[in-house]
């Protein structure tokens, strides 16, 4: 996933990771609000932020679908907003079943973490 494997290939990409973090960099999951395809560096919080491409079965195209209708206010929304023949899984959540339950990218997506702190729907976010 993301660049390093660009430029590295999958095999090192682990090294890589091992080492910041010795030098004390934080190594975040990858996130749908605060990700984009490949991984990110955020200087100011000495970080470097895993991209959509990293979790399994995420290819570049459905990071980009993603990263195209982000933010989200919420996992409805994210649902309603992704097409869901590339985001697999989000039919699924359009009819209310959880991320767990839903197959597809979505249910790697919870899997990974990508969803952290997102609320359900937009209306429990607002109460």
């Amino acid at each position: 996933g993301g660049q390093l494997v660009a430029y590295t290939g999958d095999d090192q990409e682990a090294t890589y990771l091992a080492a910041a973090r010795k030098q004390g960099i934080a190594i975040r999951p990858p996130h749908v609000n605060l990700s984009v395809v490949g991984y990110t560096v955020d200087v100011a919080s000495n970080a470097i932020r895993k991209g959509l491409t990293t979790v399994k079965g995420v290819g570049i195209k459905v990071a980009e679908e993603l990263v195209l209708h982000a933010p989200y206010e919420s996992l409805d929304d994210l649902a309603k907003r992704v097409n869901a023949r590339r985001v697999t899984g989000a039919a699924n959540l359009r009819k209310g079943h959880s991320p767990d339950a839903c197959g597809g990218i979505i249910a790697a997506l919870n899997a990974a973490g990508a969803f952290k702190d997102l609320n359900p729907t937009t209306k429990e976010s607002a109460a």
